[in-house]
């Protein structure tokens, strides 16, 4: 008598142990393609803004700024082509903090211009510069829009800009010395 009840217990602890491991994985597939009620993973909460620009091009011009509202970053920003020619190279500031992107010197073939008529999007980094909002703190982005290089080898916006690109290009195209 009990040896089967020790059997039919086993059973039935196998049995709820399958049925809680199936749960689990139906709720955890649920949430990671969004069809349940927690937060999709990897898949950040951005919202848009509108930043304050000062743009030093004639053409280059910023289609949409973005924030992400889950950690404390730079922002996303869409950058649109407006020349007639190919973009190699360009200079933004985000609150005094300079990204450059030269495009002269991809490994990848299909990104070694921004295209005329093309939107490149990329997050930026920033220095940091809080205001107080109803409801909390939020990040204020200064942006500045300094130069762009162009595949002619031609240039627009800020002076300082321009050369601050065209010292860094010569600076990756110098050969290294091996010692």
């Amino acid at each position: 008598m009990i040896s089967g009840w020790f059997l039919r217990s086993r059973m039935a602890l196998i049995i709820t142990l399958i049925s809680l491991c199936a749960l689990v994985l139906v709720v955890g597939a649920s949430r990671k393609t969004g069809n349940g009620s927690g937060k999709q993973s990897g898949t950040p909460h951005m919202e848009r803004f509108t930043p304050r620009v000062e743009n030093k091009t004639h053409s280059f011009e910023i289609t949409r700024a973005r924030r992400n509202l889950d950690i404390d970053a730079g922002p996303e920003l869409s950058l649109r082509n407006g020349y007639e020619k190919n973009i190699t190279a360009f200079a933004v500031s985000v609150n005094g903090l300079i990204t450059m992107s030269d495009f002269a010197y991809s490994e990848n073939e299909d990104h070694r211009t921004i295209v005329r008529g093309a939107v490149y999007t990329s997050l930026f980094g920033c220095g940091r510069r809080s205001v107080g909002l109803a409801g909390g703190e939020r990040e204020d982005f200064d942006i500045r829009i300094l130069a762009v290089l162009f595949d002619d080898k031609s240039s627009d916006g800020d002076d300082k800009g321009v050369a601050f690109l065209l010292d860094n290009r010569r600076k990756r195209s110098r050969p290294t010395a091996n010692y």
